[in-house]
């Protein structure tokens, strides 16, 4: 099992969520929100669940599935990668299913935690990160897709 310290590095490297966070708010995120582990096959959330929180995976990796469609494979995420930020950023319910495709240890970010913990800070620096991670990857589909767009 890895040390506190070294999930944290791992986390500001690997994660745009962190990458503009010192040392103490790794160090405040890490007493706020405390690693859970997800055994194969475990799901996380289900579809239309309440999106009250955003998950970082910290090691391992999750398949993002539909469930009603053949369990549909959506994509599949590992280390370093953000799942479940939609529905927290528009305060919708849940769009997919997401489970454990191997032991996977997961951060789960909820508003509340940081509002209970008077942490405003901290959750302004997640929101605002966020908001560029969401967008860029806007950009990437407009991107990847611009002659569908084009010729609408």
């Amino acid at each position: 099992m890895a040390t506190q310290k070294e999930i944290l590095d791992k986390l500001r490297s690997s994660c745009g969520l962190f990458r503009e966070f010192n040392d103490q708010d790794m160090v405040n995120l890490f007493r706020l929100v405390k690693p859970q582990i997800f055994k194969q096959g475990q799901v996380i959330f289900h579809k239309s669940d309440p999106a009250d929180s955003v998950y970082i995976v910290v090691s391992g990796a999750v398949e993002v599935f539909m469930p009603r469609e053949a369990n549909k494979i959506i994509t599949k995420l590992g280390d370093g990668q953000i799942f479940g930020e939609m529905g927290m950023l528009y305060g919708q319910t849940r769009n997919a299913s997401v489970r454990a495709v191997e032991e996977t240890q997961v951060f789960n970010i909820s508003e509340k935690i940081f509002s209970d913990n008077m942490n405003l800070g901290l959750l302004a620096k997640i929101y605002k990160n966020l908001a560029r991670i969401v967008s860029q990857r806007a950009n990437e589909i407009i991107r990847n897709h611009r002659d569908q767009f084009s010729s609408m």
